[in-house]
């Protein structure tokens, strides 16, 4: 969150400067820490990361949005593939209710 001393509207032009700033401080100790704990990552693994496990906790589109600083939902949802376990798991359930359905089906015909 930027503060602003005045209750004047800020530019888009200020804002972005601030963010760019941040960004910058941020990633000059990111490096220098994975380096330190033998990590190997990088900042855009980092974001990558935020997307996914706040939408793995079920964090809105707009949440990830915000938390990602996007203003265009296209650009948030790129970070959002599917977490292939989830999809796994709800395939199997699938998969075995269908089997549960058919088999009974299959034994009130022969009967």
């Amino acid at each position: 969150m930027i503060r602003v001393a005045s209750l004047e509207p800020v530019s888009v032009n200020a804002n972005r400067k601030a963010r760019a700033k941040f960004s910058e401080s941020t990633f000059s100790c990111y490096r220098p820490l994975c380096e330190r704990l033998e990590v190997k990552s990088t900042p855009h693994m980092a974001r990558h990361y935020l997307a996914k496990e706040l939408n793995r906790s079920g964090a809105s589109l707009k949440t990830i949005m915000g938390a990602l600083d996007h203003s265009s939902a296209t650009s948030s949802l790129r970070y959002q593939d599917a977490d292939i376990e989830i999809v796994r798991k709800t395939n199997t359930r699938a998969t075995d209710a269908l089997k549960r359905m058919l088999g009974k089906s299959t034994k009130a015909q022969t009967r």
